[in-house]
């Protein structure tokens, strides 16, 4: 009969070839329970350093003891299930189960307790940043020392759940850093420094975690049937030896490193006691309280743009970009004559109705007009859509020396199609076909196309604001057609563009005392922009505003930093607050420093530009337009002028470092605990619907927002250790075909023969050592003695006797050793034949060890 071989350990670790280097002696076992309780000791620092060093810079309510305790108990639990491999496979799923069953037990409690500090975070956060904020959060209980001392609880179990993982296995610094530090900062950040024993023990965690994984004792021996000092783990450059965990050790070792860590603590007493630190650099500091700031008011969504500019335009969309980060790839070119060290303004759309979340077109009624006019309305709109370009013709014709006049062309590289590009005041002798509706133009411009017009270049000078009368309409008979179409558009534009949501209005007279009160427009115009100027801040980065929230209100009340869109619609809303009939425009402002970059066209000057121009002769030149150039400003109607443009929006002082991207880390738990929208599951509705109704369980819809996320989390995580270990398994088979049929034959049958040997030690009978050639071929002396002939016939093809002889073994691994180490290797048949050999003997090893184990 088949006997199976004594289990031995034949001492032997593999090479990197899969053959035999002998170790070194044996040694005894290592203490298992003093390691589990010091590792445990190790989380439990970790663990309480950061939860109460979280709970003493911001001094909430809470029971220390009972966290501590529960903390100490569960980090020595979690710690203690690696004592062997069979308890951490059984216990694992049952400790989970208990916590979820727990968490749903008290899911009000915890959910409570993790609400209340969301509270006294963000009020923190609010009151150092100066930020006027009011959170709206859902407290099922008043006790908050009751329910932050849960919420603590749980919390800190998930992190030593974490934590085990990375103590225990891995040993990381960086992933037990990354664990705890974000939320230890979270007090220090805001200069609310921690007690000084949770930092002692945080540095405590750290130092012991970095001294273990620098040592290399810290994994136990789970696979080796006996202790041995060390093993071995294959690494991209080979193998790599490490000795097991030794108790002895890590206990000499956490008293001095403990004593280490208060020594470093007190060294750190005082900068915790004078509230100072040394912080970042300046430049990164304030990019980082820009993004707190965004994260504190918005949110994590705040982060994230709700929708994209076409062309460099949002086309009067408010509120959905959180950050504005051009390409700097060009959309336009412009070629023209400057005229002015001013920006070059270009407008494409203009906003008439305020939405709250959008500015539409204007869409003021015209019925009364259309009836008055009849078939002149069409009329009406070609006049007034220029008007302002006639009345500065009339101006430069009638005012010797006074007008200039100029030619322009514009191109669309990668610019939205659905407008023109027109700089002010452009006169009705444009290229393209439009049209003119409510004083506004339409039209399009396809990618690569380009049109030409003429314009009256925009000089403030030009008006004496605001005594100079309307001179066009004082020089048409007062019965003219032109005249009436003036005096129209003097009234629908005066009560068309003065209108403000009946929410904001309250709202922003509010804001009149503070922003003052003037005797004409420009006096307006002046302390709105002084107002905007000296209480509101640009930024390139504001967030983006929360849904079902008032752009300009919120901009204006809680948020008062951000960019063009915020400043053009809280200057616009603003001033028709006063009665100033405005209105808000996109489009492209062009600097003059990038005007003077442009590139010199070879063209007539005279054929460009007509008229004195205040900065010379300059000659034609040819400017790129970008979407960093996109830009939103307000227009302003002046009786006798027409709309004039003004920019509303301060110089931009942003540094090319605060254009970054910083994400809070603790954004990561902050919706873990948060009922969904719409739950109608309180601790009241449960009680009174199991009265009523009789139903003792609803776990699926009250227990969704807690589950739903795991459950997803785990699904993919699950799914994505399938895909990766399907993935490298079929790469490293196709690896190791491609390999033998290029000719290296060795990685296949090294695969082949290292199977072979894992089903030895499976069978017991080899030890947990690598098995040489030579003693496979003693071993199959055993399997020859074994008498097959009651089951098989000589013929069949699992024959030891006939096929797997010693001497036939012994030929088989001679050729083995042949190809891996020899200068010319074996040739393909003789691959192939060695190949088949070591997949029939591991199948007669699975098939002779089977039957003989039924004998």
């Amino acid at each position: 009969m088949f006997r199976k071989k004594k289990k031995t350990d034949s001492g032997i670790l593999p090479n990197p070839y899969g053959f035999s280097l002998r170790s070194l002696p044996e040694t005894t076992d290592n203490s298992r329970a003093l390691i589990c309780a010091l590792k445990g000791l190790f989380i439990f620092a970790a663990v309480y350093g950061t939860i109460g060093g979280l709970i003493s810079s911001f001094s909430l309510p809470c029971h220390m003891t009972v966290i501590a305790l529960l903390l100490l108990f569960f980090s020595m639990l979690m710690a203690f299930l690696h004592y062997d491999r069979l308890l951490f496979n059984l216990c694992y799923p049952v400790v989970f189960l208990i916590f979820s069953y727990s968490i749903f037990t008290y899911r009000y409690q915890v959910n409570s307790g993790f609400q209340a500090f969301l509270s006294i975070l963000q009020e923190e956060y609010s009151t150092y940043y100066d930020l006027s904020i009011l959170r709206q959060a859902r407290e099922y209980y008043t006790d908050r020392t009751m329910t932050i001392t849960f919420a603590a609880v749980f919390i800190g179990f998930f992190l030593i759940v974490l934590l085990n993982i990375a103590v225990s296995e891995y040993m990381s610094l960086p992933l037990v850093f990354l664990l705890t530090f974000p939320i230890f900062q979270l007090g220090i950040f805001i200069r609310k420094m921690p007690d000084l024993p949770y930092l002692i023990l945080l540095l405590f965690s750290y130092f012991m975690v970095a001294f273990l994984k620098r040592s290399g004792h810290f994994l136990f021996p789970y696979r080796e049937k006996k202790k041995t000092d060390f093993s071995y783990q294959k690494t991209k450059n080979g193998i790599c030896y490490r000795y097991h965990v030794n108790g002895k050790i890590m206990l000499e070792l956490t008293g001095l490193l403990f004593a280490f860590s208060l020594i470093a603590g007190l060294l750190a007493l005082p900068f915790l006691s004078s509230g100072q630190i040394t912080g970042l650099q300046s430049a990164t500091r304030r990019t980082v309280d820009q993004y707190v700031k965004i994260f504190t008011q918005n949110g994590l969504m705040g982060f994230f743009n709700r929708y994209e500019a076409s062309g460099g335009l949002s086309e009067g969309k408010l509120g959905g970009v959180a950050s504005v980060r051009p390409d700097y790839e060009t959309d336009l070119t412009i070629t023209f004559v400057p005229f002015s060290s001013e920006t070059l303004y270009l407008r494409a759309f203009i906003g008439g109705n305020y939405t709250g979340s959008s500015w539409n077109p204007p869409d003021y009624n015209i019925e009364p007009l259309q009836k008055q006019l009849g078939s002149r309305y069409e009329d009406y709109e070609n006049f007034t859509g220029f008007l302002e370009a006639r009345r500065l013709q009339h101006y430069m014709q009638t005012t010797p020396n006074a007008g200039i006049y100029g030619k322009f062309e514009v191109k669309n590289i990668d610019a939205n199609e659905n407008y023109l590009y027109l700089p002010y005041y452009t006169d009705d002798t444009l290229s393209v076909p439009y049209t003119v509706s409510r004083g506004t133009l339409h039209a399009s411009l396809p990618e690569g196309s380009s049109f030409q017009g003429n314009y009256y270049p925009l000089l403030h000078d030009y008006w004496n604001i605001p005594t100079q009368p309307d001179a066009l309409l004082s020089s048409l008979p007062e019965d003219s057609d032109e005249a009436e179409f003036i005096s129209w558009y003097q009234v629908m534009n005066t009560s068309g563009y003065t209108d403000v949501p009946y929410r904001l209005k309250e709202e922003l007279a509010q804001l009149h005392d503070e922003i003052g009160y003037g005797a004409v427009v420009d006096d307006y115009i002046t302390l709105i922009r002084d107002y905007l100027d000296e209480n509101y801040t640009y930024s390139m980065t504001p967030g983006a505003t929360p849904l079902n929230e008032d752009f300009a209100l919120y901009f204006l009340k809680e948020q008062k930093t951000g960019y063009c869109s915020h400043f053009a619609t809280a200057a616009t809303l603003l001033l028709r607050s006063y009665g100033i009939p405005a209105r808000y425009v996109e489009g492209y402002a062009v600097s003059f420093s990038e005007i003077a970059d442009g590139t010199a066209v070879d063209a007539s000057y005279d054929e460009w530009f007509t008229g004195d121009n205040p900065i010379g002769q300059t000659g034609v030149v040819s400017v790129n337009i970008t979407d960093a150039d996109a830009h939103a400003w307000v227009e302003v109607y002046k009786e006798g002028i027409g709309w004039v443009p003004y920019d509303f929006t301060p110089a931009d002082d942003e540094t090319p470092e605060q254009n970054s991207l910083y994400s809070d880390f603790f954004a990561l738990f902050s919706g873990i605990f948060t009922p969904g929208a719409g739950d109608p599951d309180t601790p009241e509705s449960i009680s009174q619907k199991q009265i009523n109704d009789g139903e003792n369980s609803r776990f699926t819809s009250s227990a969704g927002f807690l589950m739903r996320p795991l459950l997803l989390f785990g699904g993919c995580l699950l799914l994505a250790i399938v895909v990766f270990g399907s993935a490298r398994l079929l790469c490293r088979r196709l690896s190791l075909l491609l390999a033998y049929r290029r000719g290296n034959y060795g990685l296949l049958l090294s695969f082949h023969y290292r199977k072979l040997q894992t089903v030895l030690q499976r069978k017991g009978l080899t030890g947990s050592g690598c098995l040489l050639p030579s003693d496979l071929a003693k071993l199959s002396e055993n399997i020859a003695a074994y008498s097959p002939e009651s089951r098989y016939s000589p013929e069949s093809a699992f024959s030891p006797a006939s096929a797997f002889s010693p001497e036939t073994v012994q030929a088989q691994m001679l050729l083995l050793e042949r190809c891996l180490y020899a200068e010319h290797g074996i040739t393909k048949k003789e691959a192939d034949d060695l190949l088949l050999f070591l997949k029939k003997y591991t199948k007669l090893m699975i098939h002779c060890t089977r039957h003989a184990g039924d004998e």
